[in-house]
């Protein structure tokens, strides 16, 4: 009740300042229908898929790339130099550049709170210093850390593209880090507070635009099935996403367009890609029809997902595998469209 009450007040206070930055987001929002690509490839030294399939990319319709890192956790994937790999990789992109913050970047790294919110912070620096995206052409974007309650928060971006809103939220696969043992959730309490006052502006904004649909890009794999129940914080298997998912079960239904969740990781009631799958539940059990989403495959097989948008469309959305040859010329071929 604690932290909700704080939550409240923080989204109110979000509200009240947001208004000026918010006016740079847009991007043409006269566009009705156009594409975009997601894409998930590790960027450890030994991985040589990102770059042709950003090349692929760049052949294509997208207006942008959205760049997942599949990395496993270890201490290649919490150095300095695989940051600046990937920040390299999305720069060399002809297309603009958006990269999603990855648990294995920062929640796994070091041995405690004073590791993983330096490692974060570091990661801020390299990545989210800017206004806009990588990549040769550039996007604006808009970055939670605008708003001074929320400094810290720059990974937690917002752009509008045509009749859809899109967001990344700092959701890690590590149970949204949190930690179970006592007195070590103060990251996790503050970035729930964060998160949902994100989440929440971005849902109204969609509204008072009356726009389309929302796509909200996530590293973590958060289980939906699972049973909602109020968290236990003596119960060791309490759910980090409890709280997030609650929101969307308050937030969606109350959108009067498409809600896509694009989420790097697997979880076991995920259906294999390219499966698009509708999880969400009301309080009823009943399926909330306006929610979809979608997770990653390993970029390894050399595929990205390409999201065609058309607002004239109810579905709105459309996505499709593409592959790549494995041969340097990186012709594309074939698409297996996603159910």
């Amino acid at each position: 009740m604690r932290v909700l009450l704080r939550v409240l007040q923080v989204v109110v206070f979000a509200w009240a300042t947001e208004a000026h930055a918010q006016s740079k987001v847009v991007d043409d929002a006269s566009t009705a229908a156009f594409s975009f690509a997601v894409l998930g490839t590790s960027t450890s030294e030994a991985d040589r898929s990102t770059a042709p399939l950003l090349r692929a990319i760049d052949g294509s319709a997208a207006r942008f790339v959205v760049h997942f890192d599949l990395s496993l956790p270890s201490e290649t994937s919490c150095s300095d130099a695989s940051l600046a790999r990937r920040r390299a990789l999305l720069d060399d992109s002809a297309k603009p550049a958006v990269p999603v913050v990855a648990a294995a970047e920062w929640a796994s790294c070091g041995k405690g709170p004073s590791d993983y919110l330096e490692r974060l912070e570091h990661l801020g620096d390299v990545l989210f210093s800017s206004n806009q995206s990588f990549g040769q052409a550039r996007l604006p974007w808009l970055r939670q850390s605008s708003l001074p309650r929320f400094r810290r928060y720059r990974e937690n971006l917002r752009w509008q593209v045509g009749h859809v809103l899109f967001a990344t939220i700092n959701l890690p696969d590590n149970n949204n880090n949190f930690r179970n043992a006592a007195g070590r959730n103060g990251e996790f309490e503050e970035r729930l507070v964060a998160n949902r006052a994100w989440l929440d502006r971005t849902f109204r904004l969609a509204h008072e635009r009356r726009l389309s649909g929302i796509v909200l890009f996530i590293d973590a794999a958060p289980r939906f099935s699972a049973p909602m129940r109020v968290p236990d914080l003596r119960a060791r298997d309490r759910d980090g996403f409890y709280e997030w998912k609650l929101a969307f079960r308050d937030f969606v239904p109350a959108f009067k367009g498409q809600v896509l969740l694009v989420q790097a990781r697997y979880a076991k009631d995920l259906p294999q890609p390219p499966q698009v799958d509708r999880p969400l539940q009301d309080v009823a059990g009943k399926t909330i029809p306006n929610f979809a989403r979608i997770a990653l495959s390993d970029g390894s097989d050399l595929r990205w997902l390409r999201v065609e948008v058309d607002a004239a469309d109810a579905k709105l959305f459309r996505i499709t595998t593409e592959r790549l040859f494995d041969d340097p010329s990186g012709e594309l071929y074939g698409a297996e469209r996603a159910k």
